[in-house]
Parts: C-alpha cells; sequence; structure tokens
C-alpha cells in the first residue's frame, strides 16, 4: 500500500523488521514481540491471552466464549476495564455471536503475523440486512445499581430518572452467557457509567484482520462508540457480502476495507471522527454512507473500483486533506447545501464526478487525472474579505500530512521499570527507579501500575517510553509536592533535551496529579516540556499533570497522535512556545482548563488536524484559543465547545489571533452551535482588525503556509481554464441544420452523425475553423459549471458571429470583432454553440468565460463529449410488497429523463439488465412487486435526448423478513424431576407420534389453544399462560404444536429463540434439542429442515427453570427472509385442503 502521508518510519529496536516499519503508519506503539506471561508486579498485570481462556484458534472451533470471558476478565460491570487481550499470531478465530468490549479494552495481537477473526459463511443471526447484528460492539457499562455514584435508594425506574422513558433495563451484572451479550444493543442514550452506557474513552483495537465470509448480509464487524482515545489501528476488513465493516468508529487509521455494501457507516450519535491513510476497495454501493449530521474529517486516504466513494446526507462538516479517488463514478456524494466543506489537494484518476452537492457539480476527468488544490463550500475569509459561498481556490498552499510515529517497538530489549526499583502502588517514590531504567536501555517499560514521582525525570535523546496500557499506567504527581509550587519557575514532570535530531517516543500512558480537578497543590508544575524535533511522537497519552500539562518549546516537533489533557482547573492545555521545529498534532482533546485550552506563542510552522480546543468556561480574557507572533500555522477541522452556564458565550471568543502573517482556520465548528460564541478575531501585523462575530466560517485563510501545492496549483488551473484548449468544429449548409445539436437530439462529437465534427485545438486561445465553399462554419465546445453563477461571455471572430448556449441563442453586444454577453450559467454541463458566416473561410475565434470582474469563473471546457451525468442521491425504501424510489435529476444540458429498473437477483450491471420500473422525467415512483421477501436490486440510469445513458447507481432493497409462528396448540405443564433435571430427556408421553387437536389430552394434560394476550410481540409467553391457572411456574417443562402446509417439498431453516431448554420434532422426527438455560434470543438457534409438500407436523419441548419462559420460532430462507414457497399454519389440518 503506497502511504499518501510523507512518513519518516525508522527502527526502534533491532527486531522491529522493515516490513512492518514499511507499512504501518501512525501506529500506536504495539509490541511487535509477545509479551512475556508473567504476573502480579513482577510483570504484565493487565495482559489477557484469549488462548488461556480457552480459545483454540484454528478456524473451526467456535472461539466466542473464550474471547468474551478474557474481555470481561476482571470487570466489575463499571466504567473502564482497562485491559490489553491479546490473540495469538497467525491464527484464525472463529466466532458466531456478538462480543461485547466493554470501555478500555484493548485488542491487539502481533503486527507482523496478525491474527484473523473469522465469521464463517452463513453464520446464523447474521442473515437480516435490516436488522444489522455485530461481531464486536462496545459498550461503556453495564449495570450495577450498588454503584456509590447511583442514587440511594436505587430508582424504581432508573431509566425514568436517568431521562430514558420507555427504554428496555439493562441487564445488571454480572450478565448472563450468551443472551445478554448477543442482544446487547448500541444504546443511543448517554447514561450514568454506574448504570448504562455512554461514551467509550480510551477503548482501542490494533492490527487485527478480519473475514466475513459470504451469507452474512446482516453482518456488520465493529461498531464503536464515540469518544477521546478510542482508536482503531493497522486493521484489515474482508467483508463479501456483510453489511459494513465500522459503524461509528470515531479515529480510524491505517486500515483496509475489501467488498462489502459500506465499509464504514455513521449512525445515530456518531459526532465526530477522522480517518487516516486508509484504503477502501470495491464496495458495491459507498465506500462511507454518512446518515447522521455528523463531522468526520479524512486525511491521505485512497477510494478505488467503487460507485461512490463518499455518500453523505446532512453533515455539519465534510474534511479531505491529500485524499485520493481512483475509478470511481462519483468522489463526493453530498445531499446538503448547508455542508461547511474543505476539500485541499484531491486527486481523481477516471472519475467521472469528483464532487457533487445541491449547490456545486465539480467534473472529473473519466480517462484522465485531475488534481483539486482548494474546494470551500461554505463561507470564507479571504484575508479579510468575506467571500459568501466559496469556490475554487487556485493556492499554492498544500496542508502537509507528516507523521513519525512508529510501527512498533521490541519489548524483548526493554528495560522494565519494575526491574530497577519500582513499586508502582502510587505511595512509593518510583523517580530513581525510572532514571535507571531510562539510563540503562533506549525502551523503557512501564507495566500496569502508578508510579509517583517527585522531581523532573529527563529522558535521553532516545528514550523510546512504553506502557502496557494507556489507563493502567500512570505517572503520579501527587499534591503539594515541594519544587511544583512556585508559578514564576515551572518545573517540568518530564522534560527531554533540546535536540532536533532527538528521537524520543512516547506511548500508552498516563500523567495526572492524583486528584481530578484544580492545580492540586502544584501551579509551578509542567507535565511534559517537548524539546526533541521531527522525528520524535506521542501517540496514545493521557496528559492531565501540571499546570500546563503540555509544553513544546525549543526543538520541539514531530508528532503528537490521539492525546488528551482534559482536567477542570488546569491553567492551560497545549502550549507551543516559539518552538523550532516542524509539528503534526493529529487528534488532540484539550479542554476545561482556566486560562487557554490551546495557546501558541512565537510558533512555527504548526499544523492541528481535528484539535478539540475547548469545554470550559476560559474567564482569562474571555479567549478559549489564542495565536500570537506565530507563522504558518494551520488548525484544521476547529472543535471548540464552551459550556459553562456562568459565562456569557456572547463575551467568549473562540480563536483570538495576534500578529500571525500566515494562517490557515477551519473549519470552525461549534459542538453544540452555541448561537453566541464569538468566533474570531484577528489583529493583523499592520493593525487590521478583522472581527468574525459570531458568524461560522469554513475557511479563514490568510497567506499561504508553503509552496508544496504550485504545481498542483497549475494543473488545476490547466484544467479550470478561462479558455478552451481544443474545439469541436464543421461546416454546415444553413442554420437549420443546428437543430438537432441544439435541441440536443445529437451531441456534438458523439454518434454517427457526430462524427462530422473535428477536434482542433487552440494556439494562444484561438482556433481557425475549417474552410469550404458556402455555407457557414461552427464551432462547439462543453462547458462544466461548477455552481449557478452570473458569467461574462467574451468573444473575437474575424467574421460575424452567432452564440447559444444550451440551445438558446445569446443577444451579444459587438464592438467591432469582439463580442460580450452576461448571462446567468446553470450548474452542470452546458452547450456552448458558435456560427461564423465566413464566406472566405480561415476564420479564427476565440471564448473565455470569466467573473464579471474578470476573475476565473471554475469552470472547465471539454471538446468531446462528456458522460451523461448519473441521478444524484437515489434512494429506495420498502413498505411490505412497495417499494418506494426517489432520485434528483442532474441539471445538465441535454438530460431528457431516466431509467430506473430492476433486477430480483443481482445488481444491474447495465440499462438493459433487468425490468424497467419507471422511465420519465419525475423525481419519484413506486414499485408493486408483487413480492413480500427477498432482496430486490434497483439501477438508476440517466438517459440523455440523444440517447446516450450515464453510468448507474444501484440500491439494494430487503422486503420483509419472516413472519413467527403464533399459531400454536399448548399441553401442560408437567413438573421437571428435579431442580438438577430439566426433564429435558424425560418423556411425558409418545413425544414423535402425537398429532393433537385442540381438547385432545397427552400426559394426562390437554392441549389448549393459546389466547392473543399470551403472544407478546412475535414471543409466546408460557408464563402468561399458566399463571393465570395459579401454577408457579418453576422447574416445569410444556409441550406446543402446530400445523404447517407447505406448496410443494421445500428445505429451508427453522429460526428458534427459546427460555430455555428445547427439543424439535418435525412430523415427528427429532431435529434438534439443547438442554439449556437462557433468554429466548429471535433466530439463536438456526436448525436445517425439509418441509413435505402439504401438512406437517411441528412439535416443540419447552423446559423451564426460573424466570422467564418463551419461544419464538419461525420458517425462513437463511438469510431470514421469506420463503419462496407459500406456508400456512393451522391448529387443526382439515382447515386447508392438500
Amino acid at each position: 500500500m503506497r502511504s499518501i502521508i510523507r512518513m519518516r518510519v525508522k527502527r526502534c529496536g533491532c527486531a522491529v523488521s522493515s516490513a512492518v516499519a514499511a507499512c504501518v503508519l501512525l501506529g500506536v506503539a504495539a509490541p511487535s514481540v509477545a509479551l512475556p506471561r508473567t504476573a502480579g508486579s513482577e510483570g504484565v498485570s493487565v495482559t489477557r491471552y484469549v488462548d488461556d481462556y480457552g480459545a483454540v484458534g484454528d478456524g473451526v472451533a467456535d472461539d466466542t466464549r473464550a474471547i468474551q470471558e478474557a474481555v470481561s476478565a476482571g470487570y466489575n460491570g463499571i466504567w473502564h476495564n482497562a485491559v490489553r487481550v491479546v490473540f495469538g499470531a497467525g491464527k484464525t478465530y472463529r466466532v458466531s455471536r456478538q462480543i461485547v468490549l466493554w470501555a478500555g479494552v484493548h485488542l491487539d495481537t502481533d503486527a507482523r503475523n496478525p491474527a484473523t477473526i473469522l465469521l464463517a459463511a452463513h453464520t446464523p443471526g447474521f442473515a437480516d440486512p435490516l436488522h444489522v447484528k455485530h461481531v464486536f460492539m462496545s459498550r461503556l457499562s453495564a449495570a450495577r445499581p450498588d454503584c456509590k455514584d447511583n442514587p440511594s435508594p436505587f430508582p424504581e425506574d432508573p431509566n425514568y430518572y436517568y431521562g430514558r422513558p420507555g427504554a428496555p433495563p439493562f441487564p445488571g451484572w454480572p450478565w448472563r452467557w450468551p443472551e445478554d451479550y448477543d442482544t446487547a444493543q448500541y444504546d443511543q442514550y448517554k447514561v450514568h457509567p454506574g448504570y448504562g452506557p455512554g461514551n467509550n474513552f480510551w477503548s482501542q483495537i490494533r492490527n487485527l484482520k478480519f473475514r466475513v465470509e459470504p451469507g452474512n448480509p446482516g453482518a456488520g464487524v465493529i461498531h464503536y462508540l464515540n469518544a477521546q482515545g478510542s482508536y482503531l489501528y493497522n486493521l484489515e476488513f474482508d467483508l463479501a457480502d456483510a453489511q459494513y465493516a465500522i459503524a461509528s468508529g470515531p479515529i480510524i487509521v491505517n486500515c483496509t476495507f475489501r467488498g462489502g455494501r459500506w465499509a464504514v457507516y455513521d449512525p445515530p450519535m456518531m459526532e465526530f471522527g477522522m480517518v487516516v491513510n486508509s484504503r477502501f476497495q470495491g464496495q458495491k454501493e459507498a465506500a462511507y454512507y454518512q446518515a447522521v449530521p455528523a463531522v468526520r474529517s479524512w486525511f491521505g486516504t485512497i477510494f478505488e473500483n467503487v460507485p461512490v466513494a463518499m455518500r453523505l446526507s446532512q453533515p455539519r462538516a465534510l474534511v479531505m486533506i491529500g485524499c485520493e479517488v481512483r475509478r470511481a463514478v462519483v468522489g463526493v456524494s453530498l445531499d446538503s447545501a448547508s455542508t461547511r466543506v474543505l476539500i485541499q489537494n484531491l486527486k481523481a484518476v477516471r472519475t467521472e464526478t469528483l464532487y457533487r452537492s445541491p449547490r456545486t457539480t465539480l467534473a472529473g476527468r473519466p480517462e484522465g487525472t485531475v488534481t483539486l488544490p482548494t474546494f470551500v463550500q461554505g463561507d470564507v475569509v479571504d484575508e479579510g474579505r468575506w467571500v459568501e459561498g466559496g469556490g475554487v481556490f487556485p493556492t499554492n498552499t498544500h496542508l502537509p500530512l507528516e507523521s513519525s510515529v512508529p510501527a512498533g517497538f521490541d519489548l524483548s530489549r526493554a528495560a522494565n521499570v519494575k526491574n530497577f526499583g519500582a513499586v508502582g502502588d502510587g505511595e512509593a517514590d518510583d523517580t530513581e527507579a525510572l532514571r535507571r531504567a531510562i539510563a540503562a536501555r533506549e525502551i523503557v517499560y512501564l507495566p500496569a501500575g502508578e508510579y509517583r514521582l517527585t522531581d523532573t525525570v529527563m529522558l535521553r535523546r532516545n528514550t523510546k517510553l512504553v506502557g502496557e496500557h494507556v489507563l493502567a499506567c500512570n505517572l503520579v504527581l501527587k499534591p503539594n509536592t515541594p519544587g511544583f509550587g512556585d508559578p514564576s519557575n515551572p518545573r517540568p514532570l518530564l522534560d527531554t533535551p533540546d535536540d532536533p535530531s532527538g528521537d524520543v517516543h512516547l506511548t500508552q500512558f498516563s500523567m495526572h496529579m492524583g486528584a481530578w480537578g484544580g492545580l492540586a497543590g502544584n501551579p509551578g508544575s509542567i507535565g511534559l516540556r517537548w524539546r526533541v524535533g521531527r522525528r520524535s511522537s506521542v501517540a496514545n497519552c493521557n496528559l492531565h499533570a501540571g499546570a500546563i500539562p503540555i509544553l513544546v518549546t525549543g526543538s520541539g516537533g514531530g508528532t503528537f497522535f490521539n492525546v488528551w489533557t482534559a482536567v477542570s482547573g488546569l491553567t492551560k492545555g497545549f502550549v507551543v512556545d516559539h518552538n523550532r521545529e516542524p509539528l503534526f498534532v493529529y487528534s488532540l482533546s484539550s479542554e476545561h482548563q482556566t486560562d487557554k485550552a490551546l495557546q501558541l506563542v512565537g510558533a512555527r510552522d504548526v499544523y492541528l488536524y481535528m484539535v478539540g480546543g475547548g469545554e470550559g468556561d476560559y474567564p482569562a480574557e474571555k479567549t478559549m484559543n489564542e495565536f500570537a507572533d506565530s507563522d504558518r500555522v494551520a488548525w484544521i477541522y476547529t472543535l471548540v465547545h464552551p459550556t459553562d452556564d456562568a459565562v456569557d458565550p456572547e463575551q467568549m471568543t473562540a480563536l483570538r489571533i495576534r500578529n500571525c502573517p500566515n494562517v490557515w482556520i477551519g473549519p470552525l465548528v461549534r459542538v453544540h452551535e452555541e448561537p453566541l460564541l464569538h468566533t474570531l478575531l484577528d489583529l493583523r501585523p499592520d493593525g487590521t482588525v478583522v472581527d468574525c462575530d459570531n458568524r461560522n466560517f469554513t475557511l479563514y485563510r490568510w497567506g499561504e503556509l508553503n509552496d508544496l501545492g504550485r504545481s498542483g496549483a497549475a494543473e488545476y488551473l490547466a484544467w479550470s481554464a478561462v479558455e478552451p484548449a481544443s474545439w469541436l468544429a464543421r461546416r454546415v449548409a444553413s442554420v437549420a441544420d443546428l437543430k438537432p445539436w441544439l435541441e440536443g437530439t445529437l451531441r456534438p462529437g458523439g454518434g454517427a452523425r457526430g462524427a462530422a465534427w473535428l477536434e482542433l485545438p487552440a494556439r494562444k486561445g484561438k482556433v481557425t475553423l475549417p474552410a469550404g465553399r458556402g455555407g457557414y462554419a461552427c464551432a462547439h465546445v462543453y462547458v462544466m459549471n461548477p455552481v449557478a453563477q452570473r458569467v461574462r461571455l467574451a468573444c473575437s471572430s474575424t467574421a460575424p458571429l452567432r452564440c447559444w448556449l444550451d440551445g438558446r441563442e445569446l443577444e451579444l453586444e459587438a464592438h467591432g470583432s469582439s463580442y460580450r454577453c452576461d448571462v446567468e450559467l446553470r450548474q452542470g454541463w452546458r452547450s456552448l454553440l458558435f456560427l461564423v458566416d465566413d464566406r472566405g473561410g480561415g476564420t479564427t475565434i476565440s471564448t473565455r468565460i470569466t467573473t464579471a470582474t474578470g476573475q476565473p469563473a471554475g469552470v472547465v471546457f471539454r471538446a468531446t463529449p462528456p458522460p451523461v451525468s448519473s441521478p444524484i442521491s437515489p434512494a429506495a425504501t420498502a413498505a411490505g410488497g412497495t417499494v418506494r424510489l426517489s432520485w434528483r435529476l442532474p441539471t445538465d444540458f441535454g438530460v431528457d429523463r431516466i431509467r430506473v429498473i430492476r433486477n430480483d437477483q443481482r445488481y444491474p450491471t447495465g440499462p438493459q439488465d433487468g425490468k424497467v420500473v419507471y422511465e420519465g422525467t419525475g423525481e419519484a415512483c413506486e414499485d408493486s412487486t408483487g413480492r413480500s421477501h427477498g432482496a430486490l436490486y434497483y439501477g438508476f440510469y440517466t438517459v440523455d435526448r440523444s440517447g446516450a445513458v450515464s453510468s448507474g447507481l444501484v440500491q439494494r432493497v430487503d422486503l420483509g423478513t419472516a413472519p413467527f409462528i403464533t399459531s400454536w396448540l399448548v399441553c401442560g405443564p408437567f413438573d421437571a424431576p428435579s431442580v438438577t433435571d430439566s426433564g429435558y430427556s424425560t418423556a411425558y408421553f409418545d413425544e414423535a407420534s402425537v398429532a393433537p387437536r385442540p381438547g385432545d389430552s397427552s400426559g394426562g394434560r390437554t392441549w389448549q389453544k393459546l389466547n392473543p394476550d399470551e403472544v407478546i410481540g412475535d414471543a409466546v409467553n408460557l408464563l402468561s399462560h399458566y399463571a393465570k391457572e395459579g401454577v408457579i411456574p418453576h422447574y416445569k417443562v410444556a409441550y406446543l404444536h402446530t400445523y404447517i402446509h407447505a406448496a410443494r417439498k421445500v428445505t429451508c431453516m427453522l429460526l428458534l429463540g427459546v427460555d430455555d431448554g428445547y427439543k424439535v420434532w418435525l412430523n415427528g422426527k427429532l431435529v434438534a434439542g439443547e438442554d439449556r438455560q437462557g433468554v429466548a434470543v429471535a433466530d439463536n438457534f438456526a436448525i436445517p429442515v425439509e418441509l413435505e409438500a402439504g401438512w406437517n407436523r411441528l412439535l416443540v419441548k419447552v423446559t423451564q427453570g426460573t424466570g422467564d419462559w418463551k419461544l419464538l420460532a419461525r420458517l425462513a430462507e437463511p438469510d431470514g427472509s421469506l420463503l419462496s414457497v407459500p406456508l400456512k399454519t393451522s391448529l387443526v389440518p382439515e382447515a386447508l385442503p392438500d
């Protein structure tokens, strides 16, 4: 994989292979060798090996429960479970159910020989695309009413107390296997950590491969809640027909996605995220699908061989820096005209449409390459001028993307601080032990522990400080530590040499001051003073110690990645003070300080990407963030969040800039769109004041940051020129001969009659038209206009000239041989046709399209016919057997109609590959399919007046799923032999031969009909049925029977959910059973069965311990959809004829 982001990778210890270093970017410092299996204070204390919990890893055995037990080991049901779960190198672990990941859990494997997580073909429960089930589901917590932070007494209705009226209760801790885990859902409510889910802080998955085999169209691989520190790194997904790989993953780095409906999907409650240096290949509908107003930024990422790279509905903002789209129909498809968009240095290869939204369309090159230097949708403050709506900016700046985070560390060569006398109990002074370890080895390892420091620890110029787990390894400055009390002479807790060539790396540990909030009696403290250059890095660290937690100064530079500094009452957050080396910061959250979240003073070459500066009151000067006397600074994807009600946000400034010659900011995103927040105030070096008041902006730009983009800007300017580089030309006998081209029934340069057009190059802006005897010369050019605008058309001709725009003749203002016309130019591809009365031949003409002031209008000229634009935002939704289809037609000249086709078997490959369900000029239709089950595939094609057809966009629609059986006769209850014998093996009558009717008796019990109120939802509630008879339903057995009529013989799946154990007979044959205890989960058990033509007898035996007593059953295709063979159920077979 070619990295787009410029990287500086080096070997960190001799055992890190060059292969690893070559393919990994922005990585957490994951060990490249297995850690030793030691325990207690002498070694690893929070690392769990799944093999130690019974996992086999041969790709055949079901390892689900072993993985879940490793993940849950030591967890108490509240807040984080700070463990690192390790999978065996090169092994394949098959899973069959959902695995819950608690907040703080890290999954990892050997990066050189990664393990694979396998979802085998047709795994039960993953077949329904309308009800996606995940392999890994993240949760903040379980439910512990006894948590000390919950109210006492615990509320009778905790959901109501926590603002979740009507929501299902969370299962109490400990959870039951498998039902509580297998049915756990993402909960959109952020509740209390002692009761239910919320943000999932510091959870990480690294280096694993995931393989989903075909037959799992309802599978999602990972559902990750959005919070600081959550991180998915160096993962590889092969998705087959799965729905997606990741839902809601906030930070995704160096991942590869192949196949699937989508690769990344952002569901409700997704707020902020970023994707860095990843690759998307071969998704069926779109590589990324965003359905909610989320904000996600993209850096150095490649999309290839997809219909649409990014499909977005209503995002608040979109940022793309240094990305590439290869062989796609559409690069970015955005439904919202109000989204703030910043795209910088986007390259498109063989892509028809680079970008489209209701406001703008930017054409690509179906057979070539184009690069877009800077594009903005939204308001721009451009060197003090407020430019509404944005547009294309031919800048010289290319925002640089660089990282110095290593691929990994060889911990076999590390100095374990506990071997040098560290205790790690939070009380003993571990300062000297840490110093000894640093002096002894280049790599220093911190096992889980609280390491109290009482003095500055100076790192060497090549120190690598690696923690076992960011939440379990803490360097602690306790309250009122001597030497850290003088704010006029602050001292660092952790320090580096002032060395521009230093090679220092910090990862996977935290720093704090022993208490949450306030300066803890250490007002003269600096957590980390960073003075090493661009080869160094800080990654995945939680830095909360010091009145100033992070100070970059001197030769400080390099990379900060995924860092959090957020403690109430600290003075400042992230400070850069007169640094000399370039600094790149990816995903840093600085919040809750009393002065400044971000402060740059005398800083140089600082690039802040997805950095949050805010969430606090910041009373000092009412300024949240400040850049002063700094140059070449970019803050891209700007997050601010004032939250303290005691401070009037109208008087608070999100960013104050003073004396900064070259600075780029934006898009500025207010987390909760605080209406009164003063967004930006800039005091320019010449004394000019720029005041943005409380207005949002997409880009605030003053000056250039570098000259890296000079060639790219030149390429785009040539592509988006003000005059054509070539024309199509021909001769006609009369004006009437132009009719088919003016009406669009023929396209110049296209079709058989179009072959008469000649492509002629322009020289110095002019083209010489073909000479001939009699008639007229005509010339044509296609114009792509990115946004509806008023433009100036200027022409020159050595002979009288007439002009038609989209078939409408323009009134040209003539001045000798020059002509001019101001005209409203619609968005999309336009047709510009000239007719010259050149009786003598040899006429030359030229044309230019500019703004009224003579500036480039951002249009693109093309001599040969462009591809027909595809429909915009096609959608398909099902209601019963009817599918509602909608779309928008492109506004290109010549577009005539849309054709929508349906294929019942697969995605259409072209406009003839299926049944035409609509053809016309509308933007919606309904398709009465006559079906009630299965999947349907639709293709949407634009047709122009010449008959040319666009590339298709496709949609899949899943009709209803198979219904549950609710018509049963019930017999029982029978007493279980004992509390330890469920009655599973006891035959209470001749189970194989029974064929009951209502009122019949078996085993001394009567077969009864169920009452309607005993079927709750889809489940038969036996508890409710027998409670009416005064039976105490503990340790019982019941039988349920129904007759099923099939129109013909069919093989299908019986899908069951049972509480507790079960046996199943079909036509007297025992087909399945399990003596178990557990809740009823729909489709938990998939049993292959064969129905005979005509009537079939289905008998289910259900055992009961205590608690609920339920059955859910349905007959379906393996994917859960309705059978193609009609089925009917009855309590008596005579109800229907055979």
